[in-house]
């Protein structure tokens, strides 16, 4: 049951997978298999043994003699909200599908997942030139901090290293794709 509760909050809060990821590891145990559907917006579980009840807020797991095993609540609090999550369970109560209701989920636009691929891409194609600078950046931030102001300087000279890398190095693509990926809806 541990394990439905991560993937629900992990729905919940965690923003769906980059486009063309492979599937999610179905997840097994004694009882149940757990698996992401592919848009990595709903799981599925599967009981070995028992069957569901939906009852109010809650999932219950019902084993052959009519009791109550397991309890898989509806409403999930985390990060300071409150959540809910819509069961459907199948004809045969073996199986239920878990989804966060709408306007809980986060919700990227498929235009804003390609701008950050290949902005990634971009990144990574340019990190050979790049690196050079982002280092140079460190060692100068490091230098100034040992002499001035402390070792705070050595992110901010990373950083200031980083942005001139990526500017210089292909004539700024990977800054230009930063830009692009920022300014997509």
């Amino acid at each position: 049951m541990a394990a439905i509760a991560a993937f629900v909050v992990a729905l919940m809060v965690v923003p769906p997978g980059t486009a063309g990821a492979a599937p999610s590891v179905p997840i097994h145990t004694p009882n149940l298999s757990v698996t992401a559907a592919g848009d990595s917006q709903s799981l599925t579980v599967n009981l070995r043994n028992g069957v569901f009840r939906q009852v109010g807020d809650e999932l219950q797991v019902v084993d052959a003699s009519g009791a109550v095993t397991e309890q898989i609540p509806l409403t999930v609090a985390t990060r300071g909200k409150t959540g809910s999550v819509r069961a459907v369970v199948a004809g045969d109560r073996k199986s239920a599908r878990l989804a966060p209701l709408a306007g809980v989920r986060h919700q990227a636009s498929a235009a804003k997942d390609r701008a950050w691929n290949n902005m990634a891409a971009q990144a990574n194609r340019d990190w050979p030139c790049a690196a050079g600078y982002i280092g140079g950046g460190a060692l100068i931030g490091l230098l100034v901090g040992l002499l001035i102001f402390g070792w705070i300087t050595v992110p901010i000279g990373a950083a200031i290293g980083a942005y001139v890398g990526y500017t210089t190095c292909n004539h700024g693509a990977t800054w230009r794709a930063a830009v692009k990926w920022w300014n997509t809806p």
